[in-house]
């Protein structure tokens, strides 16, 4: 008896659910409706979830949220906006481990127009500035695509400052809105206006009568079915885009606070002018900055070949880009070139202390952050370093070197016949003939030989005067490259 009224509760529960459904999925569907002067389109999916939007003269609307379906009133959905509340003033930021450990702010200019006197400040604790100043002059109509505030210290700008005149919802009397942010460990921060913020009210009821849906009292216009095609566009272009982030690695920043103030602490004194120089017009994006870095890694390698003393400067910014994680790949070839190439230079000049500076600079700050790089052009640097530790050990003997070279730079599993740096093997060969270690000179004469390292050259080199008339030296100098 239990289990046949289990099942009767069943079937019941199921038709209620089913009854439900088909209520709800009475209102699925576009509703559209447009003058000569603007268009809005409700598209109502069947998962709950809707778009509204809205064009008309200046002003854009595309919203996204939920729907349900109403108990209290007949034939109704209550749309909920997700975005409802949002601050009026935006900020994002990101975390990008700048070299010079400064802050960089930068606002977009589009989302200016039409806001009413913005403000900016910062301050390097959690009370608020006693002035903010006007981020352009009382006319807007500087026209720039980004902003950018000269770079701030950490230490000065621990919380910075957003605002615009608007009206105070207590009052309706025209104030400055502020909103506050906390900086965190942004060293990145992009700020933006919505002046399109609230105005809908976050909870809108939409009531079917006769076909045509009516929301918050205004006809929307007759309904039409979604096809796939259109659902998967909704998704795609205002639901989902509402929900994500335009770019992974910013985060939105929240609030701290938001309060009124008299007009009277504004500052006009603009931060932007339209005969502002070329850095105050400095888009704060990704690509920018890096390009920044590299023109810097540049600076410090030409100052270095002209002045090997400015040598340090190089290696630390190397050093520094390295170990930023998020972009090390960025620079790791470029920058093993520049120092391999520079040790190179170093050498041909003579210069034999400050090529044991770089070699050992290179193995101890360096070789840790890229040894285990697979590119072959990283490797490639690394041989030449090595090559030109051999050519340190050559002419002076130091013993340390050598040992930084095989026991750091050439790892265990090092294989001189399959090595494609013709001068490292060659330089090899010339360790191994000095060292009187002939198997060894034998093998790196070989593969210097197969890169087509000329017969004349190990002739005429002193390191190999002990075995200028060792017939398995003669034949191994002596032997075509293609016989190899």
């Amino acid at each position: 008896m239990k289990y046949f009224l289990l099942s009767v509760f069943i079937l019941i529960l199921c038709v209620i659910i089913k009854a439900k459904a088909a209520e709800q999925s009475v209102f699925v569907g576009k509703y559209k409706t447009s003058d000569h002067e603007s268009l809005s389109e409700l598209y109502i999916l069947e998962d709950n979830t809707f778009c509204y939007v809205f064009m008309g003269g200046d002003l854009d609307l595309m919203i996204s949220g939920t729907w349900q379906k109403s108990d209290k009133r007949k034939n109704t959905i209550i749309l909920k906006d997700k975005s409802a509340n949002k601050p009026i003033h935006l900020a994002r930021g990101q975390q990008f481990n700048r070299l010079d450990n400064k802050i960089s702010i930068t606002v977009n200019g589009y989302t200016l127009d039409g806001i009413n006197t913005p403000v900016f400040a910062f301050s390097k604790d959690n009370t608020p500035p006693l002035k903010f100043r006007t981020l352009l002059p009382k006319n807007n109509n500087v026209g720039r695509a980004s902003y950018a505030f000269p770079l701030l210290s950490p230490v000065d700008a621990k919380y910075f400052y957003l605002g615009s005149i608007e009206n105070s919802d207590k009052n309706s009397i025209e104030q400055l809105q502020i909103t506050q942010y906390e900086i965190g460990l942004n060293d990145i921060v992009q700020l933006g206006f919505d002046n399109n913020s609230n105005m809908l009210p976050e909870t809108m009821y939409a009531q079917l009568i006769k076909g045509k849906l009516q929301l918050n009292g205004e006809f929307t216009g007759n309904k039409s079915k979604l096809n796939p095609r259109m659902i998967n566009e909704v998704k795609e272009y205002c639901i989902q885009a509402n929900e994500q982030e335009e770019n992974t690695e910013w985060t939105t920043l929240k609030p701290s606070n938001t309060f009124y103030l008299d007009q009277s602490v504004i500052t006009y004194k603009p931060y932007f002018n339209e005969n502002d120089d070329e850095s105050s017009r400095k888009e704060n994006d990704i690509n920018t900055l890096i390009k920044d870095e590299k023109q810097l890694l540049e600076l410090d390698y030409q100052n270095a070949k002209k002045d090997l003393t400015t040598y340090n400067e190089l290696l630390n910014t190397s050093k520094n880009l390295l170990q930023r994680k998020n972009r090390k790949n960025l620079y790791i070839k470029d920058i093993n070139m520049k120092l391999s190439q520079l040790l190179v230079n170093t050498n041909q000049q003579g210069k034999v202390d400050s090529a044991i500076e770089q070699f050992n600079a290179y193995a101890l700050h360096i070789y840790p952050l890229i040894k285990d790089s697979s590119n072959r052009q990283v490797q490639y640097s690394i041989s030449v370093i090595a090559s030109q530790g051999a050519i340190i050990y050559g002419a002076t003997g130091n013993e340390a070197i050598l040992t930084t070279m095989f026991d750091t730079l050439l790892s265990e599993n090092f294989d001189i016949t399959t090595t494609i740096n013709p001068t490292l093997a060659y330089n090899l060969a010339c360790i191994y003939a000095l060292t009187k270690n002939k198997p060894e000179m034998i093998k790196a004469i070989t593969a210097a030989r197969k890169m087509k390292k000329p017969t004349e050259q190990f002739m005429k080199d002193g390191d190999f005067a002990f075995y200028r008339e060792d017939s398995d030296f003669l034949a191994a100098i002596n032997k075509n490259s293609t016989e190899l």
